[in-house]
């Protein structure tokens, strides 16, 4: 069965419009803020040579 992904995104932004109107609560989480790493043409290169490497640079 496909997703319909336009009708989750509306069920998403209904939410949380009731949310604003204090109709609904939705759970809210915190995430820790993580610095952007450093994306120069080496990172790039090693990338399209070895796809995984975006995969070792998450686990940072």
């Amino acid at each position: 069965m496909k997703r319909d992904i336009f009708g989750e995104l509306m069920e998403g932004i209904e939410a949380m419009r009731e949310q604003r109107e204090g109709k609904v609560t939705l759970r809210a989480h915190r995430l820790e803020h993580r610095p952007l790493p450093a994306v120069d043409a080496a990172l790039i290169r090693a990338t399209r040579e070895h796809p995984d490497t975006l995969e070792r640079l998450a686990e940072l």
